[in-house]
């Protein structure tokens, strides 16, 4: 008879423990100037918060000057910010937002996950985890500064992870523009904040119903305007992880609720005709969008394809619900 004792997960279990017990270490010690920099920064960000609570946080974050100009410099040359005057830095995810991303992925029965922005690897740790606790997988993930992704290799190979992730050097908008296998999962945005947006577009295809987005960092307005609107199909909010620091990054989660780019691929790869045009019911004809369960199609899709999925078992007046 199995006991509690019986399984310990991945994450908990070695060498993953002790190697993201080290790595965390590293990352605290390499960033703490860093992070003294930044220090004065998170209290305004309170100040602002206080003061502008109905604003959305870029413009939140314009108040404050160190933002604004990273902001800035980040979109005037993303690459030689991330390639040098980041270099060095893990810029990671604490222990309590590696356990978040390990339960996300756990919970969503990831087998495939894309990460933008690996740096020295710890997030993909907790992923990897995930994956080989929900019995394998691939997590893909993209970084620009190859000292950083060499590092990561080996970190990940520490953590005996390396079967389960596919580290790609360079930038995210090559990198991530192919070579997925099915849908994607989960996603994990934590690279160039002006990127999110765009990278998010590449990988929007590969999306299914329920797909979970993570979004650190997410400063931009543009890219918070496009995940929570529901029309994007996305249920998105701010979420707040753990204590201290976590809080005060404008983390993001949202579920992928409907996905049109999806959707529509369905409908171009079904082999399934309608044979007889005049089978198709009058209301398909006369409406300008037919819903079928849940794919959309305009009256000139519906007559011009002249194709759809059937499942006699579902059938109403003729056509099939799916």
């Amino acid at each position: 008879m199995y006991t509690h004792e019986d399984y310990k997960d991945t994450l908990t279990s070695e060498p993953v423990a002790s190697t993201l017990k080290r790595l965390h270490k590293q990352a605290e010690e390499a960033d703490k100037p860093l992070q003294q920099e930044y220090s004065k920064l998170r209290k305004l960000y309170k100040e602002a918060k206080e003061k502008e609570a109905n604003k959305s946080l870029e413009q939140e974050y314009s108040s404050i000057d160190v933002i604004a100009d990273l902001l800035k410099e980040e979109r005037k040359n993303y690459k030689e910010m991330y390639q040098n005057k980041f270099a060095s830095h893990y810029l990671s995810v604490t222990p309590e937002f590696g356990d978040f991303l390990y339960m996300c992925a756990r919970t969503a029965n990831a087998k495939q996950i894309v990460e933008f922005g690996t740096s020295f690897g710890i997030s993909s740790i907790y992923l990897a985890a995930a994956l080989r606790d929900n019995g394998g997988g691939e997590l893909i993930s993209t970084e620009i500064e190859e000292s950083k992704a060499l590092q990561a290799r080996k970190n990940i190979a520490a953590a005996g992870l390396s079967d389960l992730v596919d580290i790609r050097i360079g930038d995210a908008l090559e990198t991530l523009s192919t070579g997925f296998k099915g849908k994607i999962d989960l996603a994990l945005l934590d690279g160039a904040f002006s990127l999110y947006l765009p990278v998010l577009k590449l990988l929007e295809p590969h999306f299914r119903m329920g797909t979970v987005l993570i979004s650190e960092n997410a400063l931009v307005a543009e890219y918070l305007k496009h995940i929570r609107n529901p029309a994007n199909g996305y249920h998105s909010k701010k979420i707040l992880v753990g204590e201290g620091n976590d809080n005060e990054k404008g983390n993001e989660l949202s579920i992928v609720t409907w996905n049109k780019m999806s959707l529509e691929n369905r409908l171009d790869k079904t082999s399934a005709s309608i044979s007889d045009a005049q089978s198709v019911p009058a209301m398909v004809k006369s409406s300008s969008i037919f819903l079928a369960g849940q794919i959309y199609l305009t009256k000139n899709q519906a007559l011009s394809r002249e194709r759809i999925v059937r499942r006699p078992q579902h059938k109403q007046n003729g056509l099939a619900v799916i």
